[in-house]
């Protein structure tokens, strides 16, 4: 001990759990070779509890799949507490399959799936189905996801599917209702929900929902979702709700879901500003009064339109605009005379407004002699409109 002190503390003096820590934090790759640095870490690596598996970190498809082979053969996998595969899967469905089967174990705690296109059905381990132990799960796949007959993610904290593509209406909707009661985050992005006619959503902890749903621009898909699908948001928990898409399915909130504190909503769809404003309307509806941040794009305004002079047609206003808006913030401001008339509105109704931050769009050169004229003119032309609150700053960057 005494000579160790004098010499300090090299990592070869440090026991094997800690040693497993570190290596697992480095790519597969370059964990396997710390087995030639000695003949104690010889093995090591064998056991680690983190397995990244990452196609795209290998010069070709055929190495990435040999690689996999000659390191599944002997690794430690009961060990396995993360696991990450990013595996363009194509045909060899039955490798990936085989490759699941052997990593997966009772003991798992994250998963992460990247499987790109598999042409036939993937068949995914009832571990993670039924595991009491997995707590974070990320899939994304253009297929058709089986759910089992069993399922229960006891302890699954966070969700994210992607591409996913919903069986039917039945199993969909037993798996958004009773089989992740822990569930604290859930992210569906790009999910396809051509076989599901209505489902609701309802998981007693959420908190967090992020939806993304864009247009896919590959017509040949026969899979393409043709939209329709009626999802109903019910969460007594959930603060934070993110919609971003461009309208192909009919999502709502129901009653319940009155915890909402932040909501994004980014919407764009082509030529129809009037569905558009109807969904926005909807859910701020229900949103209104629980809501503290908001953020929504200016394509989800484009059906809410104002006339000039017209501002009794919101009436009643929303309660937060006499008791709680504190800060407005206005993105690719351009200048427009509708724009200016909707910020005399806020001015003129939010009575405890303390910032309205006004960020002009970057295509309009401001910084020429003539465009500091004009957006001098545009902060006096604010500046001189009546406010509710006589304390509140104007920000015009």
């Amino acid at each position: 001990m005494e000579e160790q002190s004098k010499r300090g503390l090299r990592i070869s003096d440090l026991n094997d759990y800690i040693v497993q820590d570190i290596i697992s934090i480095l790519p597969i790759k370059e964990a396997v070779r710390t087995s030639v640095l000695s003949k104690k870490w010889e093995h090591l690596w064998k056991s680690i509890s983190k397995l990244d598996l990452d196609e795209e970190a290998h010069e070709n498809r055929e190495q990435f799949k040999d690689f996999i082979e000659n390191i599944l053969l002997v690794f430690n996998t009961s060990g396995i507490r993360k696991f990450s595969l990013s595996f363009q899967v194509g045909e060899d469905v039955a490798q990936v399959n085989k490759w699941l089967s052997r990593v997966v174990n009772p003991n798992i705690e994250e998963v992460t799936l990247d499987l790109g296109k598999p042409e036939q059905q993937l068949f995914f381990h009832e571990h993670i189905f039924i595991s009491r132990t997995l707590t974070k799960l990320k899939l994304s796949m253009h297929h058709v996801i089986e759910f089992p007959s069993s399922i229960q993610f006891r302890s699954l904290k966070i969700l994210s599917m992607e591409h996913v593509i919903f069986p039917d209406t039945s199993s969909t909707q037993f798996f958004f209702s009773s089989s992740c009661p822990s569930l604290e985050e859930l992210t569906l992005a790009n999910c396809n929900w051509i076989n599901v006619i209505e489902v609701i959503i309802s998981c007693p902890l959420l908190q967090k929902l992020v939806i993304e749903e864009w247009e896919d621009n590959d017509e040949d898909d026969e899979n393409n979702d043709p939209g329709g699908c009626k999802i109903v948001i019910n969460g007594t928990n959930i603060t934070s709700f993110s919609y971003g898409g461009n309208l192909i399915n009919d999502y709502s909130l129901s009653h319940s879901t009155s915890s909402v504190t932040d909501v994004c909503i980014m919407v764009y769809r082509e030529g129809d500003n009037w569905e558009t404003g109807y969904f926005v309307l909807k859910l701020l509806t229900a949103l209104a009064n629980t809501v503290e941040k908001l953020k929504i794009s200016d394509y989800a305004f484009e059906g809410v339109y104002l006339p000039k002079d017209c501002e009794n047609y919101i009436f009643p206003l929303p309660c937060c605009f006499g008791t709680y808006l504190k800060t407005i913030k206005i993105y690719y401001f351009y200048g427009t005379e509708a724009e200016l008339n909707a910020i005399k509105f806020l001015l003129q109704e939010a009575s405890v407004l303390e910032t309205l931050y006004v960020y002009i769009d970057e295509e309009h050169d401001y910084d020429s002699p003539t465009g500091e004229d004009m957006l001098e003119e545009i902060y006096d032309q604010i500046m001189q409109y009546p406010r509710a609150s006589k304390d509140c700053e104007l920000e015009l960057e």
